[in-house]
């Protein structure tokens, strides 16, 4: 009884459009459902999301991670339910909803359109909730709300890693740092960002954050972007693969560093995008998980020989299968430091690689810029810099009279 308790309390809702509730079942757990009204009827939503008898901290922890999932997709429903899809509408009631919520409802979102925006916005909603905790309602935020955010993020330090359903991982040699001005900038924005699509969304009149003056925001920080020489390219192709991991990941990297594909397109890179052209070049015919735009992209000889072979493999499945994402970072790393490259390389340093070895190498502003699938060429001018930045270094090295 007292397990079940609870788990019911955590239920317990203010006047909200939509009530999350509980039905209990006869193998003693319970089935999460929404209870609201349409057009003057009663609705009953099931989530098929279970509470289940809390013996143990497993148990617990199992249904605090369903009672998340279940009010970030009442939060969804809420603002379908606001915006007059079920012909409702009530301004104090929409600033009630918990702000958290909505966040991991956005979040969620993130990671149905197979975009990476989701890790960052998790972990800006774990720093906000250690901040302000788990029960804001969107309402209540102001002006000096926002301040205190940011006076957080100055003061932060990074949280241990956490699993899928938000468990921490316990790492031996974690040690907590603070956060650097681009992570507080990013955490900053994805607030930011969720208090604009509140107010797109009719839930609050307008972003507090707008009251803030410049200078108290955190500030984007001068770019500065990672890539590797085409020495270090072949030092790097040139590193034996010691396991699976790093031979379904070097392949991947390098491929990525002769065509700029962002990590998530390689994910999601399948046979039957690679189309073959009339003169027998082949290129890539693709949808940007990021920017939704198409992009036709040419495959040069390099990016060619470090594909896998197709093999029986059909126009549905993947080119490059590769591990999870932490995995990929670890694994590309230890191959970098055997292959004696002193930078901080991640995989999106791939994409800027190809940037910058196109224009080293001849490439104008606006071809690279189409190949990169960027909207704007002016995107692309940072890569300018890069290269300039390298030819006024090497006139440098010429030693004085």
């Amino acid at each position: 009884m007292q397990a079940k308790g609870n788990a019911m309390r955590k239920l317990k809702q203010n006047k909200e459009p939509i009530r999350l509730r509980a039905k209990k079942l006869k193998d003693g757990s319970q089935s999460l459902y929404l209870d609201y009204y349409s057009g003057g009827v009663r609705q009953y939503e099931f989530l098929k999301l279970y509470l289940v008898p809390e013996r143990s901290g497993v148990e617990k922890d199992k249904n605090a991670e369903t009672l998340r999932t279940a009010n970030a997709y009442k939060a969804q429903k809420i603002v379908e339910l606001q915006n007059g899809e079920f012909g409702f509408s009530n301004a104090r009631l929409r600033s009630q909803m918990n702000f958290v919520d909505y966040m991991r409802s956005l979040s969620q979102k993130a990671k149905e359109r197979g975009t990476s925006t989701y890790q960052t916005y998790d972990n800006g909603i774990n720093h906000f909730i250690k901040y302000a905790g788990d029960q804001v309602e969107i309402g209540s935020i102001d002006k000096e709300f926002c301040m205190g955010f940011v006076s957080y993020l100055k003061r932060a330090k990074t949280l241990p890693p956490k699993r899928e359903d938000r468990q921490p991982i316990k790492k031996k040699n974690f040690t907590p740092k603070p956060l650097s001005p681009h992570t507080q900038y990013d955490y900053f924005g994805i607030f930011n960002a969720a208090l604009n699509k509140a107010v797109r969304d009719d839930i609050i009149k307008y972003n507090p954050v707008t009251k803030m003056e410049p200078k108290d925001k955190p500030a984007k920080p001068a770019s500065n972007r990672c890539y590797l020489t085409m020495p270090e390219v072949r030092a790097l192709a040139a590193v034996v693969p010691q396991n699976e991991y790093e031979r379904a990941v070097l392949p991947a990297f390098l491929f990525s560093c002769f065509c700029g594909l962002r990590l998530g397109d390689i994910e999601a890179l399948t046979w039957g995008k690679i189309k073959t052209m009339s003169d027998g070049t082949r290129q890539i015919d693709l949808t940007q998980i990021k920017t939704k735009e198409k992009l036709y992209l040419p495959l040069s000889e390099n990016a060619l020989k470090v594909m896998p072979e197709r093999g029986k493999s059909k126009d549905a499945d993947t080119v490059f299968r590769l591990p999870k994402r932490c995995m990929i970072q670890k694994y590309l790393r230890k191959m970098v430091e055997r292959a004696g490259i002193d930078k901080p390389i991640t995989f999106h340093c791939a994409r800027h690689t190809f940037a910058t070895l196109d224009l080293a190498y001849g490439a104008d502003l606006y071809t690279v810029s189409k190949l990169l699938g960027h909207k704007r060429v002016t995107t692309t001018q940072v890569y300018a810099k890069i290269v300039d930045e390298s030819k006024r270094k090497a006139v440098d090295l010429i030693p004085a009279l």
